[in-house]
């Protein structure tokens, strides 16, 4: 896979403002983010969502395809920009789109004018409304530069507009100046008096997002740091407009000195750290917020001094973030801390073990970035481009809600997917329907990482906590087969004495290089059971994947994704010979290239990659260790708990295989069905045939990944998140898939579309006729040619799509163009 490195010109510096960048930094925000257009609950834009969303292959992808979309219609001698922008248009409400202007949004909340909060920033989108006219932001922003607009305005970010025909410069609002005078005086300056876009006036104006390559200039600093604006009360219309703190996650202390933090950490982060611990998310999904914000209100109490104000403060960023009107969130608090003074009247409890662990993990972060001896700070954690792995994550259910918790940045999305191979081969027995067919939590995942990122000690990490049980059973299967060959090696039988039947025991644990042959004898002894391979480096398959029957190791993974059968007929009686079904689950590591190599043109096209998620760790190069936290004991207790439920799910008393267990998830195969079917609209909008396709495959492991998380849940009161959890994991898979081979496969899919021509004959025979035709026509043609076989030569052009028959005449027929 070749990769282009984006070259900037000499003005087009990012960052050029040094800044700490630690973690508190990286959760601080100025500006608002939505989703899309569309979405009238904005959210704070951190560093880190910025980061996630300007990485994105998707919002690459995108802004390029309209990029080039344009340009494609201006080489035309007849251009249609009508519509044009009516595709572009549609292509843009899928784009995330950022607030430059406004910190948050008071009253209900909604992305209104009159809801907006000012945060001391001004945009001026300086727009080519008509295509046909020649853009040229690059050279705009030169003119910038070197008019010295550098020296007279403080820039925050610059970059060209998603159509790569506009450009957009946010700025600090100069005192005493409103936003339209701003605005004004910039396009002046630039000699664009008349090409700006005056409806920028308006704070809750909106930007599309682009990707990394499409900014000229960024000032992380002045962009990620909260400021108070003060507006004139002759000039604020609403309350919202008066003196405000730019973003609801900064705390500042009132005149009575409000406590904002404690043990000089700052409670708003104590808060989404104990938040995050417990759901894996800041954003608490509909249906938990009351409970578990009442929940940590009376855990706060403790280190507030029962101050409602205090913990109000605390939960602001929090109830913003899951879009929990702050009106009602005095109920909560009030409540709790009533609860707290009642309780404290009976006996005195202990510290809270959630609060105490959100209190380690924050002050082990502040320590984490503290300058190292020599002076030196941590640098920007920006992710690899290939891959929006630290995008906002999904509700997580219970075990790989604690794995994800105790991860680096990093790794958090790496191990939601590494963990569903070990997690379902543990649940083994549990099965669900969707689309007519049996599902078992059967998943094959493939870890790309650079050397020495952490890789194969996250995958050690993950084996180590959530497959014990299994390892212990599989040494004690393995114990009595090495005994049988032992005592059949010192037994030397008599004429005609058999020895014992071998042990037929099964086993879930593949060695990494085992044989072909041995790989389908153990899979004849699961009984239905997944097995699971773990392989610390790819290449030790590719290796051995030219030896000898080894070749169709790919096929067999491809069959044991779909519970398929396994075939083999040797005449060697000591190999395995039969059929048999099997589910084979897998997780492999490996660096990009060597990835590569194993999943080649042919697994591509065959099915098998597609059926595989590539997971992402992001270059680890010039970042600082970051080290891994520890599970507390009652995380300890409730993993071993699930991984002892899933053991009794498949053994019984006496140890033998259950029967296995079939899920009411007919919710979630209803929800993976309606994402299939936008999936298969945002294909034909995009005229992505390998979307088309590989949201197939990307629905099932989604549904498959819903069905392990209702398991891991235990009840059917988290419906919510299951389905948001199974939504998650299908669009990181259909992404990577899209990013690796979307391209290839585009390619691919079309040249056999070209390939797709009449053969000669019937070529002569549809040129002689008319775009329509009747049956008697088509027979003269073929009797002056000597042909007698008309109803042959009919069937051969339907079935090749040449012809279609004309619904209100069957006797005629239409050419099809």
């Amino acid at each position: 896979m070749t990769h282009t490195k984006h070259c900037e010109p000499e003005a087009r510096l990012i960052n050029q403002t040094p800044h700490e960048n630690t973690n508190n930094n990286k959760e601080r925000a100025r500006m608002c983010r939505a989703r899309s257009v569309a979405d009238q609950r904005p959210t704070a834009l951190t560093e880190m969502v910025w980061d996630s969303i300007i990485d994105s292959p998707t919002v690459e992808k995108w802004c390029r395809s309209i990029s080039a979309l344009i340009n494609d219609e201006a080489r035309k001698a007849e251009p249609d920009w009508k519509g044009v922008k009516d595709k572009v248009d549609a292509w843009k409400k899928g784009l995330d789109v950022i607030i430059p202007q406004a910190s948050g949004f008071g009253g209900d909340g909604k992305r209104k004018k009159e809801n907006a909060q000012p945060n001391g920033l001004v945009m001026l989108d300086i727009d080519n409304k008509e295509y046909g006219e020649p853009a040229d932001p690059e050279g705009l922003w030169q003119r910038f530069i070197d008019r010295g607009g550098m020296n007279r305005w403080p820039v925050v970010l610059a970059h060209k507009s998603c159509s790569g025909r506009g450009l957009r410069i946010i700025f600090e609002q100069p005192v005493g100046v409103d936003i339209r005078e701003a605005q004004e005086q910039m396009a002046d300056f630039l000699g664009v008096k008349d090409k700006w876009d005056t409806s920028c006036t308006d704070m809750s104006r909106c930007s599309f997002v682009v990707p990394r390559t499409y900014i000229y200039y960024e000032d992380r600093e002045k962009m990620f740091t909260p400021v108070e604006v003060v507006v004139p009360s002759a000039e604020a219309s609403t309350p919202s407009q008066k003196s405000l703190p730019v973003s609801p996650e900064k705390t500042t202390e009132t005149s009575e000195n409000v406590q904002t933090t404690y043990d000089g950490l700052p409670l708003t982060e104590i808060a989404a750290r104990w938040v995050v611990n417990r759901l894996g998310t800041t954003a608490i999904p509909v249906g938990q917020r009351n409970n578990t914000l009442h929940t940590l209100a009376y855990e706060l109490t403790l280190i507030t001094d029962n101050n409602s104000e205090v913990i109000r403060q605390a939960l602001i960023p929090l109830a913003n973030e899951s879009h929990f009107p702050l009106n009602e969130l005095a109920q909560p608090i009030d409540s709790a801390v009533r609860a707290r003074k009642e309780n404290e009247k009976k006996c005195r409890q202990g510290f809270p073990e959630e609060l105490k662990q959100a209190i380690d993990d924050v002050k082990k972060d502040y320590n984490n970035d503290l300058p190292t001896d020599d002076g030196e700070e941590h640098t920007s954690e920006t992710q690899n481009s290939e891959q929006d792995d630290n995008q906002t994550l999904p509700p997580l259910p219970p075990v790989i809600r604690d794995m994800v918790g105790i991860a680096p940045p990093d790794f958090k999305a790496a191990v939601i997917i590494a963990s569903l191979p070990l997690a379902g081969t543990v649940a083994s027995n549990i099965r669900g329907n969707f689309n007519g067919k049996e599902e078992a939590p059967c998943f094959q995942v493939a870890i790309e990482g650079h050397q020495g990122c952490g890789k194969d000690y996250m995958a050690g990490k993950l084996k180590d906590k959530l497959l014990p049980r299994i390892l212990r059973h599989d040494k004690g299967v393995l114990a009595e087969e090495t005994k049988y060959l032992s005592d059949c090696k010192r037994t030397q039988p008599r004429p005609g004495q058999q020895l014992p039947e071998p042990p037929k025991e099964p086993t879930q644990m593949l060695a990494g290089t085992i044989s072909l042959s041995e790989l389908k004898m153990r899979a004849s002894q699961s009984q239905g059971l997944v097995q699971l391979q773990v392989v610390s480096e790819i290449a030790e398959l590719t290796q051995n994947r030219s030896r000898g029957s080894w070749a169709n190791l790919t096929d067999t993974y491809r069959k044991g994704f779909e519970g398929g059968e396994l075939t083999q007929d040797y005449v060697n009686k000591d190999t395995f010979n039969g059929r048999t079904n099997a589910w084979i689950s897998m997780l492999v590591l490996g660096t990009p290239d060597a990835v590569a190599k194993f999943y080649t043109d042919y697994d591509t096209e065959n099915g098998t990659a597609s059926r595989t998620i590539f997971g992402y760790i992001p270059d680890q190069f010039f970042k600082r260790w970051r080290d891994w936290g520890q599970l507390t004991s009652a995380q300890q207790r409730l993993i071993d708990q699930k991984i002892e439920e899933g053991y009794n799910l498949n053994y019984d008393e006496d140890g033998k295989v259950k029967a296995p267990v079939s899920l009411n998830v007919k919710y979630i195969a209803d929800s993976m069905k309606q994402w299939s079917d936008n999936q298969v609209e945002q294909a034909g909008l995009e005229d992505s045939r390998a979307r088309g396709v590989f949201q197939r495959r990307s629905a099932i492991i989604g549904f498959r990944a819903g069905m392990l998380a209702h398991w891991l849940y235990g009840n059917s009161r988290h419906k919510q998140e299951v389905i948001a959890f199974a939504r998650w994991v299908a669009e990181y898979t259909l992404s990577r898939l899209l990013f690796k081979y979307g391209t290839m496969y585009e390619q691919a899919a079309r040249r056999q579309a070209d390939y797709k021509q009449p053969s000669a004959q019937q070529g002569l025979v549809l040129n002689k006729l008319g775009k329509t035709f009747t049956r008697q026509e088509l027979y003269n043609i073929l009797l002056e040619r000597g042909n007698k076989s008309g109803r042959t030569f009919i069937f051969r052009l339907k079935n090749g799509g040449f012809i279609n028959e004309d619904p209100d005449n069957p006797d005629t027929f239409i050419k099809v163009e």
